[in-house]
């Protein structure tokens, strides 16, 4: 799946739409979200990762997403002077953490919110 096909899947287009409708500039799902990241410096343990692939089996994690972002590569090929990137220091990938809050309601949204705040904890 190439970038520009997975922005068609983080915005629930249906499999197989065109491209073009990224052109209409309306997305198709409004819904409320809450999102973390972090940057790491050091790789994430197996013990870690299971932890944290636990909590997607809870019924909050249902609208949550796990991103992880490599950096290093070609970046780190640039010079620092040429492009100033303060988070390239010794990070080698970010994680970015979103919550898709499912259903309306006061009561609803703060135990999604919870759910990504433990998480994150």
């Amino acid at each position: 799946m190439s970038w520009i096909e997975s922005t068609l899947f983080i915005y629930d287009f249906p499999n197989g739409s065109s491209l073009d409708v990224l052109l209409d500039r309306t997305l198709p799902c409004r819904a409320a979200f809450k999102g973390k990241s972090d940057y790491v410096k050091e790789p994430i343990s197996e013990i870690g990762l299971e932890g944290l692939w636990r909590r997607f089996f809870e019924e909050e994690g249902a609208g949550a997403v796990l991103i992880f972002l490599p950096y290093g590569g070609k970046m780190n090929e640039i010079p620092e002077s040429e492009t100033p990137f303060p988070h390239r220091a010794g990070n080698i990938f970010v994680i970015s953490y979103t919550m898709t809050i499912l259903e309306e309601g006061v009561e609803a949204s703060n135990r999604y919110i919870d759910w990504i705040r433990r998480l994150y904890s």
